[in-house]
């Protein structure tokens, strides 16, 4: 009997890993039953955790690669889709997969396996369900760019916030309140700088008293430069290009840093 060899490819984003169903494990778990009961020999996986810090997919190009280059391996498993595509370089990938390197695909939770011999009108739907998880794609990412511009303008910075404040809450719910330890040293900086020290005057002496800044990194002159010139501590934030004087963070207005104060090097 002839035992066809494959791989798996299994891919989730950090948010639908929570999500039952959407785990690499449940992918993985249904690829392995739909081999075991197809007569299907699995030669290597692959899976890919998209997170919002991480773009691409490491491991969907090394599984292009293989099966680019392997001589016996010539079927690819995947729970459906849109786990598999998610912009157009992905369908141009796989459809090269399956036109020159005689890759038969099997999207197991759709019930649908094409080839390049597939009918036109199969690989017409295989393509058109390319375009849509793009679409899909597309449109998650306009959706996120618009909470957050709602969110900018009902005051709430919707980014990481700077040294002295910190984000916390849920999803949603997210807001930025004050860190009391690191706010400690801001006021501490801005009144250094009113007193009339430098800023590596201002750098020595905070880093004397303890200061840690940001896990452990470098604290540089450049950096209290930046803490004093930035104008969320006085309750103003700038979001893509748009400047926001209705910020919600506390104690916005507590530093001695104010319109009359400028920066000046020394």
């Amino acid at each position: 009997m002839i035992v066809n060899k494959a791989v798996t490819y299994a891919r989730v984003s950090s948010k639908e890993q929570a999500i039952e169903g959407y785990s690499i494990d449940a992918q993985v778990k249904l690829l392995k039953k739909y081999a075991a009961e197809n007569n299907i020999s699995l030669e290597d996986s692959f899976m890919d955790i998209e997170t919002a810090k991480k773009t691409g997919r490491t491991d969907f190009n090394k599984m292009v690669n293989f099966l680019q280059n392997s001589k016996t391996v010539k079927h690819l498993l995947v729970e459906k889709i849109d786990r598999l595509l998610r912009n157009l370089f992905d369908l141009a990938f796989t459809d090269q997969l399956m036109t020159e390197f005689n890759v038969k695909v099997h999207f197991v939770k759709d019930g649908f396996v094409i080839d390049k011999f597939s009918r036109s009108s199969d690989k017409f739907i295989f393509a058109l369900k390319g375009i849509m998880a793009k679409q899909s794609v597309d449109n998650l990412s306009e959706e996120v760019i618009k909470g957050m511009k709602e969110k900018a303008e009902q005051g709430v910075f919707p980014s990481h916030a700077p040294y002295g404040y910190k984000n916390e809450g849920t999803k949603g719910k997210r807001i930025i309140s004050k860190n009391p330890e690191e706010a400690l040293y801001v006021k501490k900086i801005y009144d250094l700088y009113c007193e009339g020290y430098s800023l590596a005057r201002i750098r020595s002496k905070v880093l004397s008293e303890g200061l840690v800044y940001r896990n452990g990194k470098n604290f540089h002159k450049s950096t209290v430069e930046y803490i004093l010139k930035n104008e969320f501590y006085t309750g103003v934030f700038y979001w893509n290009g748009v400047r926001y004087e209705n910020a919600s963070h506390p104690d916005r207005k507590s530093t001695r840093l104010n319109s009359s104060h400028r920066i000046r090097y020394r």
